[in-house]
């Protein structure tokens, strides 16, 4: 240990300085004599002013904790306590500074504000509720009050260190290192509040400012809740003596809370007390009790139903540590089966009760056996599909259903999955029939508008700058004289061959689709900027206005056809279907009046 460093100074200029010097600082006494101690401190310090120095004879001053550079360039940390001496003739004299090596000190202080900082700000993020309280015990009979002892007040609490979350430590005078302010030998009386954490305020924002306050003053039914008489048992055990635990329930703003407590002494002056609302919890765990209160009387009805079910029910008593199973493995015994399980093996549901699974059935599937393990292991249902053979010979998809049903215990469904599947499938194509008939046009089998405009939105949202999005309309002249002239069904004849062969011109990733009646669009995404559409135009009209033979008659379709070249990522007004739609309207229309029908 370094030894303290006296010294005298004289108007802030050292007059002597004691040896020990050199072991604090590294200095001879002669390197510091006559140099005034504001040389030697860390520049972000400040030394005593000289109005703070003592004056009187006699007085003495205990200055500010500075930094002094050592003669290698590293800095301590030290405090001085000054006292003014007198000069022979009685005026005051030079200033005597004695000087403590303090830096373990600072540092051991440093950590622990960090390591208090770090756990105010966990216990802050916990969302259960935490408090720090101080014991207060009961006066011995022949113990008079620590002010009595000790002959001085005791402390004042804003002495105590505070932390971010409030007081970190106890308040009150306390004796030498490892000694209590007060004897722990007595019953705990009452206790105080020193901390609490973000979650407790914001549960109970009533309680902001309870640090100092008395518990009872906090929480009211402290007594009768039981929490005061867990706080007292968790005082009396003393550090490391173990928790104590409550589960009580308290009123706040006119709802019934639930609360799990854990108390646990961390000296002979704290209690740390944690808490979670366990609120759903204990209402979960009071159905869950009813719910067992009533099975007994309701076993008898689960088995007349699962008797009735058609499918193939067992429970299993799986033993995990045995290794009587086959190959030495855990053994997996029938608890309860129904009548649709027991019937394969020709055996009464209840003459099975207590066999192990490969006595009921030795040619079993092993992914029964270990499916079943599997699910008793983990605790997570299962699942599985097995191609079977039933009597006669017939194969059968079976699905097994496995999940956990109390300790050690395994459920298992056996159902026909043939029928099942069946039904899947039928419910696949009714949806995809739907989905389907509520996108296309009933007639031609093409999109219609809702997913025309539903393609083209994505067109244009897809599109990169610079890229064009095509949309072709194509209106089938004339066609109310075909309808008038030869009917409907011929009508409809033409209008499928039209959308069937303007379908056949489409690329990948285009749209043929039918608007409605005899209109017809082509949505043409990602078309680079210099694509024009005459040569598709030239297509459309070689392809669709060919000679159509039905019933005897001869059509010849005429279109007239129009093109329109979206850039969304120019024009605004191209970032709309409806626009886009318009326009290429438009551009059909232009090129009307087309030829009349051959016929």
């Amino acid at each position: 240990m370094i030894a303290d460093v006296v010294s005298v100074h004289r108007d802030g200029v050292l007059e002597w300085i004691s040896p020990a010097v050199a072991g604090l600082l590294g200095y001879a006494p002669h390197e510091m004599v006559g140099r005034s101690v504001v040389d030697f401190m860390h520049p972000d310090d400040h030394a005593v002013e000289a109005h703070e120095l003592p004056t009187a004879p006699g007085e003495v001053v205990t200055g500010r904790r500075v930094r002094l550079r050592c003669k290698d360039g590293s800095h301590r940390w030290v405090q001085s306590r000054l006292t003014r001496t007198t000069d022979p003739d009685g005026t005051p004299g030079p200033v005597v500074m004695c000087t403590r090596d303090i830096t373990e000190i600072v540092d051991l202080e440093t950590r622990a504000a960090t390591a208090n900082a770090t756990l105010t700000a966990a216990l802050d993020v916990s969302p259960d509720g935490f408090a720090v309280y101080r014991i207060h015990r009961a006066p011995h009979p022949t113990e008079q009050p620590p002010q009595q002892r000790t002959g001085q007040p005791a402390a004042s609490p804003a002495a105590q260190p505070t932390g971010p979350a409030g007081p970190v430590g106890p308040v009150g005078p306390v004796g030498p290192v490892g000694q209590s302010a007060e004897p722990v030998d007595r019953p705990a009386e009452r206790f105080t509040v020193l901390a609490l954490n973000r979650a407790a305020l914001v549960a109970d924002p009533d309680v902001w400012d309870a640090v100092g306050k008395d518990l009872v003053d906090v929480v009211p039914d402290a007594e009768a809740s039981g929490v005061l008489g867990m706080l007292r048992r968790a005082a009396d055990r003393g550090p490391g003596g173990g928790t104590a635990r409550l589960r009580t329930d308290f009123f706040r703003y006119g709802r019934k809370v639930t609360v799990d407590c854990v108390a646990v002494r961390v000296d002979d002056d704290t209690v740390l007390v944690t808490w979670r609302d366990v609120t759903e919890q204990a209402l979960a765990e009071r159905v869950l009790v009813e719910a067992y209160q009533r099975v007994q009387g309701t076993w008898d009805t689960l088995r007349a139903a699962l008797d009735a079910s058609p499918d193939a029910i067992g429970l299993f008593d799986v033993d995990l540590d045995s290794h009587d199973g086959p190959d030495g493995g855990p053994t997996i015994r029938v608890e309860h089966v129904n009548e649709a399980a027991a019937a394969p093996f020709g055996l009464p549901p209840d003459r099975v009760v207590g066999w192990e699974l490969s006595e009921v059935d030795p040619q079993h599937d092993p992914r029964i056996r270990a499916a079943i393990l599997q699910v008793a292991r983990t605790r997570d249902p299962q699942q599985i599909r097995l191609d079977l053979t039933a009597p006669g010979d017939q194969r059968v998809t079976v699905e097994a259903t496995l999940a956990p049903a109390g300790q050690h215990r395994v459920i298992s469904v056996f159902r026909d999955a043939t029928a099942h599947e069946a039904e899947r499938r039928t419910l696949q194509d009714r949806r995809r029939h739907a989905e389907h008939a509520a996108t296309h046009d009933h007639l031609t089998g093409l999109p219609n508008r809702a997913r025309l405009e539903q393609a083209l939105r994505h067109a244009l949202m897809t599109c990169l700058p610079g890229d064009r999005v095509g949309v072709v309309f194509c209106d089938l002249n004339k066609f109310k004289a075909v309808n008038d002239a030869h009917g409907h069904r011929i009508g409809d004849h033409l209008l499928r061959a039209v959308g069937a062969r303007l379908a056949a011109l489409t690329q990948p990733g285009d749209t043929a689709s039918r608007l409605s009646g005899d209109e017809f669009v082509l949505v043409l995404p990602s078309r680079a900027g210099d694509w024009t559409p005459d040569t598709l135009l030239q297509r459309i009209h070689d392809t669709v206005e060919q000679p159509l033979h039905t019933e005897g008659i001869t059509l010849t379709p005429r279109l007239a056809v129009g093109c329109y070249l979206a850039d969304p990522a120019t024009h605004p007004t191209d970032r709309e279907p409806t626009d886009v739609l318009a326009a290429a309207d438009r551009a059909m229309y232009a090129t009307k009046p087309a030829p009349d029908y051959s016929i």
